[in-house]
Protein backbone atom coordinates (compact mmCIF):
# COMPACT_ATOMS: atom_id res chain seq x y z
CA UNK A 1 0.00 0.00 0.00
CA UNK A 2 1.30 3.42 -1.10
CA UNK A 3 1.37 6.52 1.34
CA UNK A 4 -1.93 7.90 -0.59
CA UNK A 5 -3.41 4.47 -0.73
CA UNK A 6 -2.83 4.66 3.37
CA UNK A 7 -3.92 8.68 3.89
CA UNK A 8 -7.80 7.99 2.27
CA UNK A 9 -7.69 5.07 4.82
CA UNK A 10 -6.68 6.54 7.70
CA UNK A 11 -9.79 6.46 10.46
CA UNK A 12 -11.93 9.28 10.22
CA UNK A 13 -10.19 11.35 13.13
CA UNK A 14 -6.47 10.52 11.83
CA UNK A 15 -7.08 11.76 8.50
CA UNK A 16 -9.25 15.25 10.28
CA UNK A 17 -6.16 15.65 12.27
CA UNK A 18 -3.49 15.38 9.21
CA UNK A 19 -5.10 17.46 7.24
CA UNK A 20 -5.40 19.96 10.24
CA UNK A 21 -1.54 19.36 11.23
CA UNK A 22 -0.45 19.01 7.04
CA UNK A 23 -2.68 22.00 5.93
CA UNK A 24 -2.99 24.59 8.77
CA UNK A 25 -6.47 24.94 8.50
CA UNK A 26 -8.64 24.63 11.82
CA UNK A 27 -11.80 21.81 12.10
CA UNK A 28 -14.39 23.88 10.69
CA UNK A 29 -12.64 24.23 7.91
CA UNK A 30 -12.50 20.89 7.30
CA UNK A 31 -15.96 20.62 7.73
CA UNK A 32 -17.24 22.76 5.99
CA UNK A 33 -14.86 21.47 2.94
CA UNK A 34 -16.15 17.84 3.51
CA UNK A 35 -19.99 19.15 3.60
CA UNK A 36 -19.23 20.82 0.49
CA UNK A 37 -18.18 18.22 -1.53
CA UNK A 38 -20.79 15.85 0.04
CA UNK A 39 -23.99 18.62 -0.79
CA UNK A 40 -21.84 18.28 -4.46
CA UNK A 41 -22.58 14.66 -5.17
CA UNK A 42 -19.57 12.81 -3.57
CA UNK A 43 -21.15 10.51 -1.28
CA UNK A 44 -18.39 7.56 -1.34
CA UNK A 45 -16.50 8.39 1.55
CA UNK A 46 -12.72 7.50 -0.31
CA UNK A 47 -13.48 9.92 -3.03
CA UNK A 48 -14.39 12.76 -0.61
CA UNK A 49 -11.33 12.48 1.09
CA UNK A 50 -9.42 12.14 -2.64
CA UNK A 51 -10.95 15.20 -3.47
CA UNK A 52 -10.58 17.05 0.18
CA UNK A 53 -6.91 16.12 0.04
CA UNK A 54 -6.34 17.11 -3.63
CA UNK A 55 -8.51 20.58 -3.24
CA UNK A 56 -6.03 21.49 -0.13
CA UNK A 57 -2.84 21.10 -1.88
CA UNK A 58 -4.41 22.92 -5.31
CA UNK A 59 -4.84 25.86 -2.51
CA UNK A 60 -1.24 25.77 -1.52
CA UNK A 61 0.02 25.72 -5.25
CA UNK A 62 -2.24 28.43 -5.88
CA UNK A 63 -0.39 31.01 -3.12
CA UNK A 64 -3.24 30.68 -0.14
CA UNK A 65 -0.76 29.75 2.58
CA UNK A 66 1.35 32.08 4.63
CA UNK A 67 3.72 29.99 6.92
CA UNK A 68 2.44 26.62 5.83
CA UNK A 69 -0.88 27.20 6.76
CA UNK A 70 -3.70 27.77 4.31
CA UNK A 71 -5.94 31.21 4.87
CA UNK A 72 -9.15 31.83 3.10
CA UNK A 73 -10.63 34.90 4.96
CA UNK A 74 -14.18 35.57 5.15
CA UNK A 75 -16.16 34.50 2.51
CA UNK A 76 -13.02 33.09 0.32
CA UNK A 77 -13.43 29.36 1.19
CA UNK A 78 -16.73 29.01 -0.96
CA UNK A 79 -15.13 31.41 -3.45
CA UNK A 80 -12.17 29.09 -3.68
CA UNK A 81 -14.59 25.71 -3.56
CA UNK A 82 -15.93 27.72 -6.57
CA UNK A 83 -12.87 27.89 -8.41
CA UNK A 84 -11.77 24.75 -7.76
CA UNK A 85 -15.27 23.00 -9.17
CA UNK A 86 -14.58 24.67 -12.10
CA UNK A 87 -11.33 23.07 -12.90
CA UNK A 88 -10.79 19.73 -14.57
CA UNK A 89 -9.01 17.84 -12.93
CA UNK A 90 -7.53 13.89 -12.81
CA UNK A 91 -7.68 12.24 -9.97
CA UNK A 92 -6.16 8.94 -11.81
CA UNK A 93 -2.63 9.21 -11.49
CA UNK A 94 -1.54 9.82 -7.54
CA UNK A 95 1.55 12.01 -8.21
CA UNK A 96 2.88 11.72 -4.42
CA UNK A 97 6.39 12.32 -3.05
CA UNK A 98 7.55 12.34 0.24
CA UNK A 99 9.92 15.01 1.06
CA UNK A 100 10.88 16.29 4.41
CA UNK A 101 8.08 14.60 5.94
CA UNK A 102 5.70 16.37 3.91
CA UNK A 103 3.50 15.41 0.78
CA UNK A 104 3.70 17.30 -2.09
CA UNK A 105 0.92 16.54 -4.29
CA UNK A 106 1.46 17.92 -8.10
CA UNK A 107 -2.34 18.35 -9.41
CA UNK A 108 -2.50 17.29 -13.02
CA UNK A 109 -4.93 19.37 -15.21
CA UNK A 110 -6.96 18.42 -17.94
CA UNK A 111 -8.14 19.98 -20.71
Amino acid sequence: MNLYTELVHLPDLLFHQYCIKQFGINRGVYNTIDEWFFDKGNKNILERRQRIFHFLNWCLQNGLAANGKIKFGPGNLSKNLMDYSEGNFSFDVPLFMQKDQALIYKISMEG
